[in-house]
Parts: structure tokens; C-alpha cells; sequence
């Protein structure tokens, strides 16, 4: 903390406010990405598509990125998560009546959090899908991939950790 003085008409300094100086350590930058450039099974080109109709087969998205931000303030410290999925040819059969979907569009989520660090235990607090963005609709057996997207929209959470 400190005082933030100006001179009076008198010559005496007096004290108009008083500010909180909040230095921020050096943030810390991570970006993990994958690229997949090829993806065969059993001799079947699976690159770049979903794999539902090749046996043995899982997802093969080209790219997938996470980019992590954080900045740190004393026992403060704030985190920004942006995570990328890339878009992918679908392969699924869609259900009766539906229109197929040959490509599934690319995603971007937004998560946001603080933690506050107590001398043997965090106390955190965030929002994970700060958009709010759907995750792609898929058309096939219930227009869900829960092993691929979050479907619970924006939620917050809150976390206190101990350690012993």
C-alpha cells in the first residue's frame, strides 16, 4: 500500500488517496499442440476422420492445441486455458431422417480460474466454457461425442485443496 500525496496552497503535501500496487510476477506461457499427418489401420487411411466404420479405429482430428496463460501476484495467481479441435470428416451413419454431416467443424473452449495460495492449501474458483459455445452437432446415434466435447456448457466450479 501506499499514500498518494499532492501539494496544498499552504506548502504542505497532504494525503488525497490511497493505492494498492498489484506487480505481477513474469506469467507463465505453455502451448501444447498435435498434428497428426497420417493415422492406417489395418491398411485403411483413417487420417483426419472419425473412424466409426473402421474397426480398431478412434478419432484421428489433425490438430489439437491447448494454450495456457498464467500470471502470478503474490499467493494470487490467474489462469486462461484455450483448447482447439480441429475439424474432422464424419464418418458416422446419421440416424434415420437425419441429413448427414460429412465434416464436423473445428472448437475453441474458454476456461478461466483464480486460485489463492494459503500456506498449506489452495482455495480456487473458475468458469470452464466462459462463451458458453456449443460443441459441435453431430448426427448420428444420440448427437452427442462425449469422448470428444464437453457438453455441459458453461459451469462454474469451486475447489479448496489441503495438503497434509
Amino acid at each position: 500500500m501506499r499514500d498518494v500525496t499532492l501539494p496544498s496552497r499552504s506548502g504542505r503535501a497532504r494525503t488525497i488517496y490511497t493505492t494498492a500496487d498489484l506487480v505481477c510476477q513474469i506469467p507463465h506461457h505453455s502451448l501444447q499442440a498435435t498434428y497428426q499427418t497420417d493415422y492406417a489401420i489395418n491398411g485403411v487411411n483413417a487420417e483426419g476422420s472419425r473412424n466409426s466404420r473402421v474397426a480398431g479405429a478412434s478419432f484421428a482430428v489433425p490438430w489439437r492445441a491447448t494454450l495456457r496463460n498464467t500470471w502470478f501476484a503474490g499467493n494470487n495467481s490467474v489462469q486462461s486455458l484455450l483448447r482447439f479441435t480441429d475439424s474432422y470428416a464424419n464418418d458416422a451413419t446419421p440416424n434415420a431422417g437425419t441429413v448427414a454431416k460429412p465434416f464436423v467443424e473445428s472448437y475453441v473452449v474458454w476456461d478461466l480460474s483464480y486460485s489463492y495460495k494459503l500456506e498449506k492449501s489452495d482455495v480456487s474458483f473458475g468458469v470452464n466454457n466462459v462463451t458458453d459455445q456449443n460443441p459441435p452437432w453431430v448426427p448420428d446415434t444420440n448427437h452427442l461425442l462425449a469422448t470428444m466435447y464437453d457438453y455441459s456448457g458453461r459451469h462454474f466450479w469451486a475447489r479448496f485443496k489441503k495438503s497434509f
